[in-house]
């Protein structure tokens, strides 16, 4: 029998993805201010060949929305569509965000306020704006997931500093 380290950071194979496939991020005033959420490093060097963009997250409200990635410098994060996910979900300094991974560049999120306290996303069906209105663009219909898509990590391109 072969174990098989943690710290192996080789690419997952497709029959471990779901096992050891979550992360989290605090949400820091520069993730709200940039408008974009950075992916650990340890989390992309492990799934690299099962992402592709867009990446798609889904709340407990059974919401999906379709966020962009974006490559540069070894870094790879959430842009195109985060920063409105962020202000629909009234994300604030100090949430915590966890995400874990199902395949297919598909996320299950559940985000907590300050107090530890899981966020209501339920109360948040009018996707944001008081006006209820919102870019839907971000938002994807609930419909069956198409599972067809094969392809890996394709980003966006660096465009430098995005302050």
């Amino acid at each position: 029998m072969t174990y098989q380290s943690r710290r192996d950071h080789g690419n997952a194979p497709s029959d471990l993805i779901g096992k050891d496939s979550h992360f989290f991020k605090i949400i820091l005033d520069e993730t709200l201010r940039v408008g974009r959420l950075t992916i650990p490093k340890m989390f992309i060097r492990k799934y690299r060949e099962n992402l592709s963009s867009p990446t798609f997250l889904k709340l407990p409200n059974d919401a999906k929305w379709k966020v962009e990635l974006t490559k540069c410098n070894d870094e790879v994060w959430l842009q195109k569509g985060w920063k409105e996910f962020a202000k629909c979900y009234s994300l604030e300094q100090g949430h915590f965000v966890v995400f874990r991974y199902e395949g297919n560049s598909h996320f299950q999120v559940l985000i907590f306020d300050e107090t530890a306290t899981e966020i209501d996303c339920h109360s948040n069906s009018s996707h944001g704006r008081e006006d209820g209105k919102f870019d839907e663009k971000y938002i994807v219909p609930n419909m069956e997931d198409d599972e067809s898509d094969s392809s890996v990590l394709t980003v966006l391109p660096c465009r430098g500093d995005l302050t």
